[in-house]
């Protein structure tokens, strides 16, 4: 395998890892009333009632799960507004450091 192979492994492991994380954190944060396996990149956070104090909440949750510290991507960051965008966030910090399986 080919290190060019080898990256895009990763990306594609790190997009899928991401896509799961994101769907079980918002469907935490709704407290179940909406399952993590209909949720599609394209709808945005509002569509789950999720407001910007829950988002900050999911920033935090997802930092803390992949083993980063927020304050790192402060300058960069900028506020998700939908499922594809807290997936985008949730990839770059998982290919920042390694997550736990």
């Amino acid at each position: 395998m080919t290190m060019c192979d080898e990256q895009a492994q990763a990306q594609a492991q790190a997009q899928a890892q991401a896509q799961a994380l994101v769907r079980h954190l918002i469907a935490e944060s709704t407290e179940g009333r909406v399952d993590g396996a209909t949720i599609e990149d394209a709808q945005g956070l509002h569509e789950f009632g999720i407001d910007s104090l829950a988002t900050v909440s999911l920033l935090v949750s997802l930092a803390e799960k992949t083993h980063v510290d927020l304050e790192d991507f402060l300058d960069d960051l900028e506020t998700p507004r939908s499922v594809g965008e807290l997936v985008s966030l949730a990839k770059t910090f998982m290919l920042s450091k390694p997550i736990d399986a």
